[in-house]
């Protein structure tokens, strides 16, 4: 005789299947009410995504291209995963200071603002400028992104 195991559903869900208050479309119901929060979180994770395959990849390759040495653009890249560290730490105390989505809607904008004079950087191969914006770009995209998200959800 097989074995079959099932998975019990919640007591919350059983008393709302028993009173039939189901939502036919849950999702939506739930987009509808949540839009805000849920389109927040999208960028959120969109921008923390973009930072990591940027910084992550195509940098080392542009700096390369520029001028400046694999080994140098390997210490900024280094250097700058303590930035990242520090966002996480810093995140949620700041959330709680400045509130979560003003947060995140600053963090957003300077992740946006930073690349360009980042990539000017580069160019000029203006190597400590471009370690200190780097740090900036990981801090504020991955970083305090990283710590954002989970306080999002």
């Amino acid at each position: 005789m097989p074995l079959t195991l099932s998975l019990a559903d919640s007591p919350l869900f059983e008393q709302l299947k028993h009173r039939e208050q189901l939502a036919r479309l849950p999702s939506f119901d739930v987009f509808r009410k949540h839009a805000g929060s849920i389109f927040l979180l999208a960028t959120v994770a969109a921008f923390q995504n973009l930072d990591t395959v940027v910084t992550g990849t195509y940098i080392v390759s542009f700096m390369h291209l520029a001028g400046i040495p694999l080994a140098t653009a390997a210490i900024i890249i280094f250097l700058s995963r303590f930035a990242d560290v520090t966002g996480v730490l810093l995140s949620g105390p700041l959330a709680d200071i400045c509130k979560r989505r003003t947060l995140a809607y600053f963090v957003i904008g300077a992740t946006t603002l930073i690349p360009y004079p980042f990539a000017l950087a580069i160019v000029g191969r203006h190597v400590v400028l471009v370690a200190v914006l780097e740090c900036l770009l990981v801090l504020f995209g991955m970083g305090l992104l990283h710590g954002l998200v989970p306080i999002l959800t």
